[in-house]
């Protein structure tokens, strides 16, 4: 019976470990299949758009469905998809990149870390189709951290963790005042709002 002790012991404490870990599943983003589309408008109702890469370590889901991580933006990833020309899109690229808006040199990333995510109340006018979560966090612009809340579609098929949803945001919230002193001169006067739509895809580890 003396020599059975340590390994009941051993199979005891391995699955008291077990069933600590199983409570969190940790997911790794897929980089290829995730999407985020922005949408800028100007004064004149005129709009450009594209697309931003995304960048993540992991994502951490408990048993609560409470999802946990940080996403990375490279401004370097910017691109354009509606201009005609290369050199527009190249033009409008640099001048994203610029002082004037996201200052490239000493901001070279968006950055947004999940702070809490509710189950979402469809109630209102303002009821986004097919959302059941509320993801609340942190996005950081020019340095400046502000809190977002995001209407999200959660879901979880085949070890594969499926996030869509959209918002707006106010680029002067973080302090890019190029566009407010623009928006009293010039028919191409850019407006403040951006919208963001974000499709992530993250596979379990």
């Amino acid at each position: 019976m003396k020599k059975r002790l340590p390994f009941i012991l051993f199979a005891f404490l391995l699955c008291g470990c077990a069933n600590k870990t199983s409570t969190e599943s940790h997911f790794i983003l897929d980089e290829i299949k995730t999407v985020v589309n922005w949408k800028g408008y100007t004064k004149n109702g005129d709009f450009n758009e594209g697309t931003i890469g995304v960048q993540s370590e992991y994502l951490t889901l408990d048993k609560n469905n409470d999802l946990q991580g940080t996403f990375l933006f490279p401004l370097l990833s910017i691109t354009n998809s509606n201009l005609s020309s290369n050199d527009q899109k190249q033009q409008l690229i640099k001048k994203l990149h610029s002082e004037d808006f996201f200052f490239l040199v000493f901001y070279p990333e968006i950055k947004f870390t999940i702070t809490r995510m509710e189950p979402f109340e469809k109630t209102g006018e303002d009821t986004i189709k097919k959302s059941n979560y509320i993801v609340t966090g942190d996005l950081v612009i020019l340095g400046k951290a502000m809190p977002v809340s995001i209407p999200v579609n959660v879901s979880l098929k085949d070890h594969t963790l499926a996030v869509n949803g959209g918002f707006r945001i106010d680029l002067t919230q973080w302090g890019m005042n190029y566009i407010k002193d623009t928006l009293t001169t010039g028919k191409y006067s850019v407006q403040p709002y951006v919208d963001i739509d974000i499709k992530i895809f993250a596979d379990r580890l």
